[in-house]
Order: structure tokens, then C-alpha cells, then sequence
């Protein structure tokens, strides 16, 4: 799945170099760039990008390898501005034209201004040592811009689903396929986008219910416990057209052009945002974030145990700790975080057989952070909590 991702952004790459693409940022900008580019400029975005895939730029970076996904961003940025420019060549931009084009679009979020301005500082520090010109002045001015970090907006309680609303939506789903979509991502609050990723490989059943394995890189995974969406999948998995072929998309389209493809984020928001708004009235945010939301806690690791998440993340040296409400609270410490977190399982102790069983799974493949806690959080656990056992 991750070569297949590959080769969209390679395909995409290549019809951005050749200008072959509409010169917006989606649907919703209002700043179009008309015109076309030179072709002394694509060759100059072709010279950028085989450097970037082998790693022959000057950038200071710990990771010499980068995604697809980035490289497409960094040409999709170069590609508008030398439609801004209207020169013949990238050499001949200056410092007040990488500024303008940064003030253009000041009007999109701080993310997009931020990469922007990265793309531009390390293009043009490449181009300036592969052409022997200088750059300095427009590399070192954008090298010294302070990036501000984009505001996390907080959500309302009212604004998230609850229990009522989950259910009505899977009443409403017309399909097992849409029924299983909805249940796995409320109950694991795993992105959309490590959804669609899934094969029938990374599922697996056990006596208490299903695991999904979810990929975080080419050497770490994540493995989240389901319960509620065990009989959703397990239906839908009977049901599979390629379920002889474990390396077949979890969830596939349905569609008759593209049945049997891997779903994409539009088919997702198509089945679940557009269909069921009108069934239910319950609007979904259906970003790649997750259907609660989950992304604007920057969540560093997740397990869900009975469709309660129990998730951690860092900021500023504090941990937020995902409550059964979804709301995130904050702690100060490894004790009240565990604290808190036994909170939560007394809460939905039905769900609980065995502490030890909880504890194991837990703790089995959480980061370094979650390891810190493991001994303080086991011993609350045994003091303040022996009912559960």
C-alpha cells in the first residue's frame, strides 16, 4: 500500500514538472496564477527533484530521505511561484518576489505560509550552490523568519459525536462496508487516512474481540484492541470480494469504475459526510484527523478498549490524557496521568476481564514515553483499583 501511495505522487509529480495541473490549492483558494511555466524553469524543477530524491541538496537536515508526499508539496509550491514570477527562469527571482509571493498567500493558514517559505529557503540555497549565484540575502532572510505554530482550535463537547449519534449513524449506513467504516473509526480514533491503508493482513480476531494493525512507518506499527466494531468487521470481512487475498484494501470501492480499488479520502467523505448528513443531520468531520477529531491532540500513541480511547501526547513537557468524553484533560505528571487514566477503565470496568490482559496489550508496543509510566501506572493500578482484577 505504501508503493501504491508512492506511484499517485510520483504520477503527480511528473504532471506538475510538466504543468499539467490546475494552478490553485483546492477547491477553496481564491488565488489563481494564470499562464504557463518555461521551460527553462521546468527543467530547473526536474534538477530539484532528482536531487531531492538522492539526496544531493545542501540542506542541513537530519533525514536525507524524504516522502513522495513532501516532494509534491515542494514542487506544487516552485510550480506557483514561477507562475507569480512571469520571468523566464527561477534565478532571476530576488528577495521582494519570494515575499510577495509569501504575502499572496497570507490569507491561507499559517501551515501553508510555513511551508512555503521553507520550500522556497531550501530550493533556492540549492540553486544558488548548483548555479554558483547568490542567494544569500532571500535564503538567509527567509531562514531567519519565525514560524508560527498554527492555533489549535478547541472543540466544543457539544460539537463531538456521542454515543446517540454514533448509533444513528450506523442505523443510517446503507451498506456493511459504510457500517464498519463508521465503527472502527469512533471506536479506534485512527486517522482516515491509516484507515484506507489498512489490508486484510492488518486484521486480526481474538476471543475478546479485534485488533487493526496500524503502520506507522516501514518499521513501527501500531496495534489498536476493537470490541463494538468486532461483529461490523467480522460481517463485512465474510462478505469481502478478495478476502482469499490478504493483501487486498481492507476497504475498497464499490463504485463500477473503480470496484475493488482501494477507497480513497473523497470516497470516505462521500459515504459518510454527504449520504448520512441528510439521513441524520449529524455532521461528520471527516478529515484526515479522524471522525473525533483526535489530531488536535497530536497523538502520539493510541489503544482503544472498549470504545474508550486511551491516548497520550506531549506538549510543553505536559500530558493530555483523552478522556471517555473525548475531551482532552491535562496532567503534570506521570502519576495524575495514570491516575487519571485509571479513571477511565473504572468507569467501563464491564469491558474489563483481566487487568493483566489490559496491562499486557497496553504496554506492548507504546513509545519510550508510555514506557516511563508503565511501573508507576501498575502499581496505581494495584493499589487503588484491585476490584478490576
Amino acid at each position: 500500500m505504501r508503493r501504491e501511495r508512492e506511484e499517485q505522487y510520483m504520477v503527480r509529480i511528473e504532471r506538475c514538472i510538466n504543468d499539467q495541473i490546475n494552478s490553485d490549492y483546492g477547491q477553496r483558494s481564491t488565488i489563481q496564477l494564470d499562464g504557463k511555466l518555461t521551460q527553462k524553469q521546468k527543467d530547473s524543477l526536474r534538477s530539484y527533484y532528482m536531487a531531492l530524491r538522492t539526496g544531493n541538496t545542501i540542506t542541513k537536515s537530519r533525514r536525507k530521505a524524504k516522502s513522495y508526499a513532501t516532494f509534491y508539496e515542494y514542487m506544487r509550491h516552485l510550480r506557483r511561484f514561477g507562475l507569480y514570477l512571469k520571468k523566464d527562469d527561477y534565478s532571476e527571482a530576488n528577495l521582494s518576489d519570494a515575499e510577495g509571493f509569501i504575502e499572496l498567500h497570507s490569507s491561507h493558514s499559517q501551515t501553508v505560509s510555513n511551508s512555503i517559505t521553507k520550500t522556497l529557503k531550501c530550493f533556492y540555497a540549492w540553486l544558488g550552490n548548483r548555479k554558483k549565484l547568490d542567494f544569500s540575502e532571500l535564503v538567509d532572510t527567509l531562514g531567519n523568519m519565525k514560524f508560527n505554530k498554527s492555533q489549535i482550535e478547541r472543540l466544543d463537547q457539544n460539537k463531538l459525536l456521542n454515543d446517540s449519534d454514533i448509533l444513528k449513524l450506523l442505523n443510517a449506513a446503507d451498506t456493511i462496508r459504510d457500517k464498519a467504516i463508521i465503527s472502527v473509526l469512533s471506536e479506534s480514533g485512527c486517522r482516515v487516512g491509516e484507515l484506507i491503508d489498512l489490508n486484510l493482513e492488518n486484521v486480526s480476531f481474538d476471543s475478546y474481540g479485534a485488533f487493526i494493525d496500524i503502520q506507522e512507518s516501514k518499521t513501527k506499527e501500531r496495534k489498536i484492541r476493537l470490541i463494538i466494531s468486532e461483529p461490523y468487521l467480522k460481517h463485512y470481512i465474510n462478505q469481502h470480494g478478495f478476502k482469499h487475498k490478504f493483501e487486498s484494501p481492507l476497504f475498497y470501492s464499490m463504485g463500477p469504475r473503480n470496484k475493488g480499488q482501494r477507497i480513497t479520502m473523497a470516497g470516505v467523505s462521500e459515504s459518510l459526510k454527504n449520504e448520512l448528513l441528510s439521513k441524520t443531520k449529524i455532521l461528520i468531520h471527516c478529515s484526515n484527523g479522524g471522525l473525533h477529531d483526535y489530531l488536535e491532540y497530536s497523538i502520539l500513541d493510541g489503544l482503544t478498549h472498549g470504545c474508550v480511547p486511551l491516548c497520550v501526547t506531549s506538549d510543553s513537557k505536559q500530558y493530555s490524557v483523552i478522556e471517555e468524553n473525548n475531551i482532552g484533560r491535562v496532567v503534570s505528571n506521570e502519576k495524575e496521568g495514570a491516575i487519571a487514566i485509571g479513571e477511565i477503565i473504572k468507569n467501563y470496568e464491564v469491558y474489563m476481564d483481566n487487568i493483566s490482559i489490559f496491562m499486557n496489550n497496553f504496554f506492548k508496543s507504546q513509545n519510550r514515553l508510555w514506557k516511563r509510566w508503565e511501573n508507576t501506572f501498575e502499581k496505581i493500578i494495584n493499589n487503588n483499583f484491585k476490584n478490576l482484577k
